[in-house]
């Protein structure tokens, strides 16, 4: 299996970051196979455990994890083919907190 994580952003002490690098410790751990994305990196990010989205280049067959925590620009083209997709909604605050 191949699973390729994808963040909106990414950042050397960031909670997101460190979940994604957390799951791809697991992913290798059961012989899985992908890479992690982030449209937008912190400097202080290993660039060679998360690349800059452009890079992605996903096969057909290839899960994709997304770590969603806000907006960012070229996230539409993950759900743009029937592959397999997978959502992580990160950062949802109930709306009773705001009023």
């Amino acid at each position: 299996m191949k699973v390729s994580q994808v963040l909106c952003a990414a950042g050397p002490v960031d909670a997101v970051t460190n979940q994604a690098l957390a799951c791809r410790a697991l992913f290798e751990q059961w012989g899985w196979g992908g890479k992690d994305y982030a449209a937008l990196s912190a400097s202080g990010v290993d660039r060679r455990a998360i690349r800059p989205l452009q890079a992605l280049n996903a096969a057909p067959d290839e899960v994709m994890l997304l770590h969603y925590s806000g907006y960012a620009r070229g996230l539409e083209r993950l759900f743009d083919s029937r592959r397999q997709s997978v959502l992580i909604s990160h950062n949802i605050t109930p709306a009773h907190f705001f009023w």
